[in-house]
């Protein structure tokens, strides 16, 4: 894959939780330090694995060395929006069943969300309860098919 070697990706955040969830490893491509503090405490509590970027050129490359059980993308991005790192992952055969949320303040792009090809939407602020539903709910998703 062509694109995979100009990836250009700066780490921001890794979490080792404990033994509950640690099974599930959660790739985060989020811009906004606060929001990846924030994420690192509810996604710690509820036991998954994170590894958080604050960008990405080519997610494909990141969810190779990492091989999460789910994505989730900030909608909006210093390089490569969430739509087009959505759009990378669920056109690639390797990755296009990995459940891919897309986060974004902006709650009208819920409307338009699933021509992104992602499999949730959360809006910001989130209540920490419901967001770590919709990803459990994707995992499950996930497992079945």
């Amino acid at each position: 894959m062509k694109n995979m070697i100009s990836a250009n990706f700066t780490d921001i955040g890794i979490s080792i939780a404990p033994p509950l969830n640690a099974s599930k490893k959660i790739l985060i491509i989020e811009d906004d330090e606060l929001c990846v503090r924030l994420l690192d405490q509810i996604l710690t509590r509820a036991g998954y694995v994170f590894r958080a970027y604050r960008y990405t050129e080519n997610i494909l490359r990141l969810i190779e060395n990492f091989k999460p059980d789910l994505v989730l993308l900030d909608y909006s991005l210093p390089i490569s929006n969430g739509e087009i790192l959505c759009n990378q992952i669920k056109r690639c055969a390797q990755t296009r069943s990995l459940p891919v949320i897309i986060c974004s303040a902006y709650n009208n792009m819920f409307l338009s969300v699933s021509k992104y090809g992602c499999d949730s939407f959360i809006g910001k602020p989130f209540e920490p309860s419901s967001f770590i539903e919709k990803i459990r709910t994707q995992l499950v998703k996930a497992e079945v098919y």
